[in-house]
């Protein structure tokens, strides 16, 4: 009777996950017809695939307001976030889709959410210049004072004209008007001009060599990064973008595996936590698959590998999750143990089906080199107001 009541159970649970791969498979070929028909055979509605995307995602990506519809009554979540922290609603503003914001709005959907960069939906849809976009974003928005703030942290993430006319009307001023210049009118008097968006530009990078190395990164310049890095003989480490990135941040996301080495030379922590989620450089690196900076992070002999921030994860189980020889072999050198002991481990996981767990505890030795951590400079952290380091906005 046990035995028959859990292939029952055995079955159901194949007949769900084989429902549920086909519905993901159908979306993703964009058979829509398919998908809305075997929507009613979802055991779980808000279920994710591999790449932390809900079927409203999707919906809400293709504009498909007739599955988005269907799927809602069903129970979808309408503020579910894949990896990136993007909802629903802030897939249809990336994707330009105006009446399927519209309907989400309708909803109930928070139309004020933002994503794991701090990004709200204006901000997306002017960096990915979806005019349209904006123009419904801006009119949406009654309250005034609420509007021009948007709108004035959404001018610095695009370069389409129109849509910095739209922000610009809605409030925004382009650049600084603190900072001016004096000229003299045809009759002699003097009159106020601001700087352009370049000059600017070109006085923050002359002012702070950590501005001009941050727009050498987005850039994909490495030789010019490299070249500030090396000339600049002291670098501001509290120098960070909006979610606390400073410069060995970056260049860890970026995979600059050539920067690593000498930002920690100019005195950059690797063992820095005063990022968003309290995370480090190297777990940055590995959570999002960034190797060869890794790699190099790895080759500091004090560098903190068991260490949880605040999305539980750490850099040790990181590696053995991806199964990568390199990052394995780095993590055993600086173990300074034989090389079988993490590969060995790994095969083992892998033959009962399971990965190690994040540790929890500490090794003295790593609690130690926290411990013994430089005090934190008496200087507020410096946020770059402009946002220059805005997320790439490629969120598959």
């Amino acid at each position: 009777m046990k035995k028959a009541l859990l292939y029952g159970v055995f079955s159901l649970f194949i007949l769900s996950f084989q429902a549920k791969a086909d519905f993901f498979q159908s979306l993703k070929n964009q058979n829509f017809d398919e998908a809305l028909t075997e929507i009613q055979s979802l055991q779980d509605v808000n279920q994710k695939d591999e790449d932390g995307w809900t079927a409203l995602m999707y919906a809400a990506r293709l504009g498909q307001i007739e599955m988005a519809k269907a799927l809602i009554e069903k129970g979808a979540d309408l503020e579910a976030k894949n990896h990136a922290g993007l909802t629903p609603y802030l897939w249809a503003a990336y994707a330009g889709h105006v009446d399927m914001m519209k309907f989400l709005a309708e909803k109930g959907a928070n139309v004020n959410q933002e994503n794991a960069y701090h990004e709200n939906a204006l901000d997306i849809a002017a960096g990915m210049g979806e005019k349209k976009v904006v123009e419904y974003i801006l009119s949406a928005t009654k309250d005034e004072v609420q509007k021009e703030k948007m709108a004035q942290n959404s001018i610095y993430l695009t370069q389409d004209e129109e849509i910095k006319n739209l922000l610009i009307q809605a409030g925004a001023v382009e650049t600084d008007p603190s900072k001016q210049t004096i000229e003299e009118d045809d009759e002699g008097n003097e009159s106020h001009k601001e700087p352009t968006q370049e000059e600017l530009t070109a006085f923050m990078a002359q002012t702070h060599p950590e501005f001009a190395i941050i727009l050498a990164l987005n850039e994909d310049n490495d030789e010019k990064a490299l070249s500030l890095i090396n000339q600049t003989p002291q670098l501001n480490s509290n120098f960070r973008t909006n979610n606390g990135w400073n410069l060995l941040y970056l260049a860890a996301i970026k995979n600059k595996a050539s920067l690593i080495q000498p930002l920690i030379q100019k005195g950059f922590d690797v063992n820095d936590t005063e990022a968003e989620f309290k995370t480090t450089p190297l777990i940055l690196a590995l959570a999002h698959h960034q190797k060869e900076a890794a790699l190099e992070l790895l080759k500091t002999p004090d560098i903190l590998i068991d260490y949880q921030d605040e999305k539980e994860r750490n850099a040790r189980s990181l590696i053995l999750k991806s199964q990568d020889n390199d990052l394995i072999n780095a993590l055993n050198d600086l173990e300074a143990k034989p090389v079988s002991s993490v590969t060995e481990h790994v095969i083992q996981d892998l033959s009962t089906g399971a990965m190690e767990k994040p540790v929890e505890e500490k090794p003295a030795a790593q609690e130690d080199a926290l411990a013994n951590k430089s005090p934190s400079s008496n200087m507020t952290k410096e946020t770059v107001s402009d946002k220059p380091e805005a997320s790439p906005y490629s969120y598959h």
